[in-house]
């Protein structure tokens, strides 16, 4: 964790998407309630993502980069419920684990490639 402040994402769909719009329209919750000076707090969410793998608006891994960007120490996942539909549960826990895996494995390199990158003027 960073001397200061710990960063937080919350990751997910619709339901981190209207966890995210609450706390910014009611003050007291903003921020979730930490101190802006103890945490620093990133949403990335859309309504309807899904944990298959993809390119398209409607895939988590869309989200990777924009993660890893911000090099966060805490990541708060919510996914799968746009996945019952039509994947059995056993399927559903075996996307969750594909996803975390690959997300944990990008994240490293990307944030690993933007830390030893020197910057030559």
């Amino acid at each position: 964790m960073k001397y200061g402040s710990a960063v937080v994402v919350l990751l997910g769909h619709s339901y981190v998407r209207r966890l995210s719009e609450y706390q910014l329209r009611n003050a007291s919750c903003r921020n979730l309630g930490f101190s802006t000076s103890a945490v620093e707090l990133h949403a990335f969410c859309r309504g309807g993502v899904s944990t298959r793998h993809g390119t398209n608006e409607r895939s988590m891994f869309t989200f990777i980069r924009q993660v890893a960007a911000v090099n966060p120490d805490i990541v708060y996942l919510h996914v799968g419920e746009n996945d019952l539909v039509d994947m059995s549960p056993s399927a559903l826990i075996n996307a969750v684990k594909t996803f975390i895996n690959y997300f944990l494995s990008r994240c490293r390199l990307i944030i690993s490639n933007t830390e030893s990158t020197d910057v030559v003027s």
